[in-house]
């Protein structure tokens, strides 16, 4: 969940279903449903998989310019599905795609900015970017 000045978001399968291949997108939280649930699946060295609870389904970063993340079969060998950072203290914290780190300039698990669509089931896609870029908005915070 991203929270900033009384707006909580989520991270949630598009169009409310979770299907293989399928971008998954940030909108108004409602922990009541399962398309915002997600179970964090330990692989070892802190990283784990960001599994959907309704599915067998991962992210996965998908590399361009920027990655995006899309919905994959969960594969522990798949180095584009381990992420860091995971925090359950409670805690702000950031996420991390492992395969895409750097000593310097770190990338996060972010939004360019908060969900604009008209309805909830068309939000903002979630995209990797340069931390400090998405600290100077707290984009790149997650509790």
């Amino acid at each position: 969940k991203w929270a900033h000045r009384g707006y909580s978001f989520c991270v949630m399968c598009r169009n409310y279903k979770c299907e293989k291949n399928d971008y998954v997108v940030t909108s108004h939280c409602n922990a009541n449903l399962d398309h915002f649930r997600w179970e964090w699946v330990d692989v070892g060295d802190g990283a784990g998989l960001m599994k959907t609870k309704t599915e067998d389904l991962c992210l996965e970063g998908m590399p361009k310019k920027k990655w995006n993340f899309i919905l994959r079969p969960c594969d522990k060998a798949n180095g584009r599905q381990h992420f860091l950072g995971l925090d359950e203290s409670g805690e702000k914290f950031q996420l991390l795609p492992k395969e895409h780190q750097r000593k310097t300039n770190s990338m996060c698990i972010t939004m360019l900015h908060h969900p604009l669509a008209a309805n909830d089931d068309d939000g903002e896609m979630i995209i990797d970017q340069v931390c400090y870029k998405a600290e100077r908005t707290e984009t790149s915070y997650w509790t």
